[in-house]
This record gives C-alpha cells, structure tokens and sequence, in this order.
C-alpha cells in the first residue's frame, strides 16, 4: 500500500498526506509550533529567591501561628510584609481565614 496522495486541508495542495488531512510540509510546520518553547537556563537566580521567599513566608506563618499571634495582628503583619512577597504574590494564597471563605469553598464532599 502506497502513500495517499490527496489535497492538503491547510495550504491545500495535492500532495502526499502525512497525517490528519496535512501534506508533510503543514504536518512538520504544525509540529513545531506545538512544541513547549525552549527552558530558560538562565532564569535559576529567580527560582532560587523564589525559594527563599516562600520557605521565609512559611517561616513566618509557623512562627505567628506558634506564638499566638491573633488575627487582626496577622493580618497587620501580613499587610507591612506584603511588598517583601510581591515576586511570590500570584502563587500565594489570600490572606482571608478559611471561615470567611465559605462562598468560594469548594469540595467533593457534601
């Protein structure tokens, strides 16, 4: 059995079809556009103070959390830190307790 030649769906010319209605020059085409871009190697610097920030914040939170520290006064210390946080702020989480988050509260159990 040969190579079906056919009329490509993209650049729609008759030519050999490599796979889902493509001829091989689309096919190839498409599949490197699809590829994730490239690492960059050079961005270790940022994970690294990622890291830093996020092990200093957790430090922080066990140490309120063990000293007592009530929820107006976290949420004091919280708002002064904030600036400190800025680079790690989209993957924290809110500031907000748990039990004034009972809106968004989402769970597999009923």
């Amino acid at each position: 059995m040969g190579t079906r030649i056919d009329v490509c769906l993209k650049c729609e010319k008759e030519a050999q079809i490599a796979a889902r209605g493509l001829c091989y020059g689309c096919y190839r085409e498409e599949e490197r556009a699809n590829v994730a871009a490239p690492r960059d190697r050079h961005s270790g610097a940022l994970r690294r103070d990622h890291d830093k920030l996020f092990t200093a914040h957790t430090e922080m939170m066990r140490a309120m959390r063990r000293g007592g520290v009530n929820r107006e006064d976290v949420r004091k210390i919280l708002g002064i830190m904030q600036p400190y946080w800025q680079p790690i702020a989209a993957f924290l989480r809110d500031s907000v307790p748990v039990s004034e988050q009972k809106e968004n509260l989402f769970t597999v159990h009923k």
